[in-house]
């Protein structure tokens, strides 16, 4: 319920808090476990079994582990949708500054090129 409401529904962490009776650090937590979770899963890093096994490990009781569980495979679909984009959102963003940049240098050879070959071009001989 509340990752779903987190990520999906992106409720306010102050509305999420009063909802649930918790306190903004324990939001926090949940919030950064459930990310961890979710990009696993996502990126096909930690399996199912090993999200289990870490639960148990942590002594959480098994309808706990289900309701994680659940909500992780409920809502997969959606977090690999949003990573995807997101990450690919990143890249395009990346390579656009990327061009800027590498036109900017090119520009800039050319007006040095421009300048060498210039004047009476006898500096010229010494750049070829």
């Amino acid at each position: 319920m509340i990752v779903k409401e987190m990520f999906v529904e992106r409720t306010k962490p102050s509305i999420l808090t009063k909802e649930q009776g918790i306190t903004p650090q324990q939001l926090r937590a949940i919030s950064g476990l459930a990310r961890n979770l979710m990009n696993y899963l996502a990126r096909s890093t930690m399996s199912e079994k090993k999200i289990i096994n870490a639960c148990e490990e942590a002594k959480l009781s098994q309808s706990k582990i289900d309701t994680l569980v659940n909500t992780l495979k409920i809502n997969s679909e959606y977090w690999r949708n949003m990573l995807v984009f997101s990450n690919t959102q990143d890249v395009y963003f990346l390579t656009q500054d990327m061009a800027q940049q590498n036109e900017m240098i090119l520009r800039t050879l050319q007006e040095i090129l421009k300048l060498l070959k210039g004047n009476d071009g006898s500096n010229s001989q010494h750049f070829q």
